[in-house]
């Protein structure tokens, strides 16, 4: 119970220092420019602008329960970004080609919907498959029946508790995955 009246004391000065952080990232990725082969920096540079969005998120949840949940996935980006530093080249290029499977994704959806989808966006999409896509199917019976036939995630089946082990974080992991949401 002590510890609880600390954080709740030290509140004020982590906020701050989150808005500090989030400014210093601000500054730093308003003239960052990456190279179109670069697919690790493309990777860390759009990573550290989600975790920008995510930590104003914060800042409006605090102190709600809620924000252990943005907490959660802050640390779960961190422990992906960190795992795929790990191979930059090979894991980078992993995450960044995924892309197609996701906005095929989407454009299934919209297809489902019965929305139009943009010509040049289908063929794109299509272009990209016919590039990357056979690096994500799945493998074995569950492909042959599923309408969807490629894996769920960029890192196919590795978990993010394998990831936050490699990587050295695997206490912290079991900590933030230990607290309750209620």
């Amino acid at each position: 119970m002590e510890a609880q009246r600390d954080a709740v004391k030290d509140l004020p000065l982590l906020m701050q220092r989150l808005v500090q952080a989030i400014e210093l990232a601000e500054s730093c990725t308003k003239a960052a420019k990456i190279l179109d082969d670069d697919d690790f920096g493309f990777m860390t540079l759009n990573f550290l602008r989600k975790q920008m969005v995510h930590a104003g998120s914060l800042l409006l949840l605090i102190p709600r329960i809620d924000t252990i949940l943005i907490a959660r996935t802050m640390f779960d980006g961190l422990c992906q970004l960190l795992w795929a530093s790990q191979y930059p080249a090979e894991r980078g290029r992993q995450w960044r080609a995924f892309s197609c499977v996701h906005d095929w994704r989407q454009m299934q959806a919209e297809l489902v919907a019965g929305r139009e989808v943009d010509e040049n966006d289908r063929i794109r999409i299509e272009n990209a498959l016919s590039e990357f896509g056979e690096l994500f199917l799945k493998r074995g019976a569950k492909a042959a029946i599923s309408p969807d036939p490629y894996i769920k995630y960029w890192r196919d089946e590795t978990r993010l508790s394998t990831m936050a082990s490699a990587v050295g974080g695997k206490e912290r992991y079991d900590d933030m995955y230990a607290l309750g949401t209620c």
